[in-house]
């Protein structure tokens, strides 16, 4: 079945265009009004025109509603809108700004949909402890995986990582001679909820607040609280931002969220 892309607008231009810059990638667009209850196929994805939302409350629920029934999001501002840095959040930048943006924006969407049902590996590469595997698949979202990551795996050395199926797994091979395969399938995904309440748990446990975490990161504090409620993954990056912050380790963090 063909993937659907729900875009909420009540223009027929804008629906028109992302029909005709997500067709390419073999993806279908169902356009219903934002005022209106989901109808139709279940979507894979979801489209804002911020032009069509009354205010940017109103636009910030409708991504926050999304990012929680776990949509990817995209937001089309028309030409040279803005809005709240926390839509841009939710929306992994994917805003399109002006008409020249939505081919780019469309096929960062389409990649992301597309990974999640058929998850690829673009890069793979041991942390610079050796504790754990650092994975990026091809939606650009990365991947922390813990060591040992097969019952074959002493935790030693690795002699090699390789790409195989066509990015689909990676085949691992130790300095002691064991061969195996790592697979980024989607019930390897961390947890967000575990992350954050990990998150939590560090940071109360340093003795510090929300906002002193946010000066020390320079995440803004609600970021940070929709971080601890689960709300949002954390990238890697972040992760690593977070951990220093705490006075600790990525791998502590990400440690049982699987």
């Amino acid at each position: 079945m063909t993937p659907n892309v729900l875009v909420l607008t009540h223009q027929v231009a804008v629906s028109e265009r992302w029909r005709d810059a997500l067709r390419g990638h073999g993806l279908e667009v169902v356009t219903q009004p934002p005022d209106e209850p989901p109808a139709g196929p279940s979507a894979a994805a979801c489209v804002l025109d911020a032009e069509s939302f009354p205010d940017g409350d109103a636009l910030l629920s409708a991504a926050a509603l999304a990012d929680a029934h776990d949509l990817p999001v995209a937001v089309d501002l028309g030409r040279g809108g803005d809005c709240d840095e926390l839509v841009v959040e939710i929306a992994k930048a994917r805003v399109v700004s002006f008409p020249a943006e939505l081919p780019a924006v469309a096929r960062r969407l389409a990649r992301v949909v597309v990974d999640a049902r058929d998850p690829r590996l673009e890069f793979v590469t041991l942390s610079p402890d050796g504790g754990a595997l650092l994975a990026v698949l091809s939606s650009g979202q990365t991947r922390l995986e813990l060591r040992p990551l097969h019952e074959d795996d002493d935790g030693g050395p690795i002699a090699s990582i390789t790409l195989v199926d066509d990015g689909r797994s990676a085949e691992i091979v130790t300095a002691a001679g064991a061969v195996f395969r790592f697979d980024p399938s989607p019930a390897e995904a961390l947890d967000g909820t575990l992350v954050g309440r990990r998150v939590r748990e560090l940071r109360i446990k340093a003795g510090i607040t929300q906002a002193e975490l946010a000066r020390r990161t320079g995440i803004h504090r609600p970021n940070i609280a929709r971080v601890e409620a689960g709300k949002h993954m954390p990238s890697l990056e972040t992760v690593a931002r977070l951990a220093e912050a705490l006075g600790t380790s990525p791998a502590r963090i990400l440690e049982g969220t699987y």
